[in-house]
C-alpha cells in the first residue's frame, strides 16, 4: 500500500513549520521516539524549548530530558544555552578502521569499576548505554552494561549498529518473543565476523533476516514444527530451499516426513529429502512423487503410496504456528 498526506485535511489548518530533510534521511533509524518527539517538538516552538517544557510535553523527568537532548547537542543540531558542542562522538567514524572479523575468544569480564571507569571518561559509550535504555525503554542491569561495551570495545561494532540491533530486539519482543541478553551479544558477535561494519550493512542483514523469518513460520505452519523462533542455521537452512524449490515442493516433503513413522517433525529431516530431490535434479511434485513411489517396496500397502500433491490449510497451519512462543 501507499500512502499520501491528505492536502486539504483538519491537520493543516493551524499551519505548518520546517523539519530538516536530513533528520529523517540520516537520523529516523539512529534515534528514540524520545529523541524524535523531543526535536520536533522544538522545531515547533520557534526553535527552542526547555527542559521543563519537553519534560511536560513527553510526560518525562527532566533529567531524562538532558539525556535525550546530549544526543542532538553533540551532532550540533542544539545548542545549550547558546553553547554549540564541538565534536560528535558517537555518529562520527573512528580514524581507524573497525576489524572486519571478531575475536573467536569469548568476551572479556569488566567488573562494576572496569564499567564504572568506562562510562566516566567515554562520553560517547555513557551515550550509547542511555540510548538503549531509551530504546527498551527500561534501566539496564551492569551485565547487559558490560554486555553493550563490549559489543563496541571487543566486537568492534559502531553505536549505529549497536542502536539497530537493539530496535531489532525491542521488535522482536513486542511480536511476543522472548529474547534473552544473550541472544544479542550472539548477534552482535556475529555481525562483527560477518564484517558489518554500517547502517547499510546492518539494514541488508535484517532485511535477510526478515525473509527468513517468513520462510521459517510457513515451514513451521506446513511441516508442524512447534518451535516459533529459528536458530540462524535453521533459517539459513530454511531459506536455502526456496532458492531452490517452490512451496509445493517444500510442502511434499513435509508430507513425506509426516507420513513417516516415529518420526518427528524436524528441519534436519525435511533437508535431507530436500537436498536428494536437488542432487537429482528433481524439481517438480509430479517427479518428486514418481520418485518416492519408486523407494516403497513392492510389498508395500497401496495407501503408503503417494498419489497426488499434498494438501493443506496454511491459513489454519499458520495460527497454530503463531500460538508457540519461544524463550532464549
Amino acid at each position: 500500500m501507499k500512502y499520501t498526506a491528505v492536502p486539504f485535511s483538519e491537520m493543516w489548518k493551524d499551519g505548518i513549520f520546517t523539519v530538516p530533510t536530513q533528520l529523517i534521511d540520516k537520523y529516523l533509524k539512529l534515534t528514540s521516539e524520545y529523541q524524535l518527539k523531543a526535536l520536533l517538538f522544538i522545531l515547533r516552538s520557534n526553535g527552542q524549548a526547555s527542559d521543563e517544557e519537553i519534560a511536560s510535553v513527553l510526560s518525562i523527568d527532566e533529567e531524562s530530558v538532558v539525556d535525550i537532548m546530549e544526543f542532538w547537542c553533540d551532532e550540533g543540531i542544539l545548542a545549550v544555552d547558546g553553547k554549540e558542542a564541538k565534536s560528535s562522538p558517537i555518529i562520527e567514524k573512528e580514524a581507524e578502521k573497525k576489524p572486519k572479523t571478531a575475536k573467536k575468544s569469548a568476551p572479556p569480564r569488566l567488573s562494576r569499576e572496569d564499567i564504572t571507569k568506562q562510562l566516566g571518561s567515554n562520553k560517547a559509550l555513557k551515550q550509547l548505554i542511555n540510548q538503549a535504555q531509551l530504546v527498551l525503554c527500561r534501566p539496564l542491569a551492569i551485565g547487559e552494561i558490560e554486555t553493550i561495551i563490549n559489543m563496541v570495545n571487543y566486537y568492534g561494532l559502531t553505536a549505529e549498529v549497536v542502536l539497530m540491533i537493539f530496535e531489532y530486539f525491542r521488535a522482536e519482543t513486542q511480536r511476543g518473543f522472548k529474547l534473552s541478553f544473550s541472544y544479542i551479544d550472539s548477534m552482535a558477535r556475529n555481525w562483527a565476523e560477518e564484517g558489518i561494519e554500517t547502517v547499510e550493512d546492518a539494514e541488508s542483514k535484517l532485511k535477510k533476516i526478515e525473509q527468513g523469518n517468513r520462510h521459517w513460520s510457513e515451514v513451521a505452519a506446513i511441516a508442524g514444527i512447534k518451535r516459533k523462533c529459528p536458530t540462524d542455521k535453521q533459517r539459513e537452512t530454511v531459506s536455502s530451499w526456496f532458492e531452490s524449490f517452490d512451496i509445493s515442493m517444500i510442502t511434499l516433503a513435509a508430507d513425506i516426513m509426516n507420513r513417516t513413522e516415529n518420526v518427528t517433525p524436524s528441519v534436519n529431516y525435511m533437508d535431507k529429502i530436500l537436498k536428494k530431490w536437488k542432487k537429482l535434479d528433481i524439481l517438480t511434485t509430479e517427479k518428486a512423487i514418481e520418485y518416492q513411489n519408486s523407494l516403497k517396496d513392492k510389498s508395500s500397502k497401496p495407501s503408503d503410496k503417494l498419489q497426488s500433491n499434498p494438501t493443506y490449510d496454511l491459513d489454519e497451519a499458520m495460527r497454530k504456528a503463531m500460538e508457540i512462543r519461544d524463550i532464549f
